[in-house]
């Protein structure tokens, strides 16, 4: 996953949001901002360390994998996987 970096002058995506949000109302109480994926301390690996300090690691990798084992839609050795979106498109 690609992102931008948060307030970087020289990243279009974050001056455009800071423009942006000059001119639109606080979010309401309690919002939790989509914004924190882009805060490098947020992107860490919490459910590994909290399933270390339980002693659930291999649990939880093999969760994973076999979700990703589930979920993969080429049975020629190779892996894809494939995940619906949100496509917004802007109009100026």
């Amino acid at each position: 996953m690609g992102n931008w970096i948060p307030n970087d002058p020289t990243s279009f995506v974050s001056q455009l949001l800071r423009i942006s949000s000059a001119y639109t109302p606080p979010p309401p109480e309690g919002f939790v901002s989509p914004m924190g994926c882009v805060v490098e301390a947020n992107v860490t690996m919490n459910a590994y360390a909290a399933a270390a300090q339980n002693g659930k690691v291999e649990e939880l990798h093999q969760l994973l994998l076999d979700l990703a084992a589930a979920a993969n839609t080429l049975d020629s050795g190779g892996f894809s996987i494939t995940s619906t979106f949100l496509r917004v498109t802007v109009q100026l």
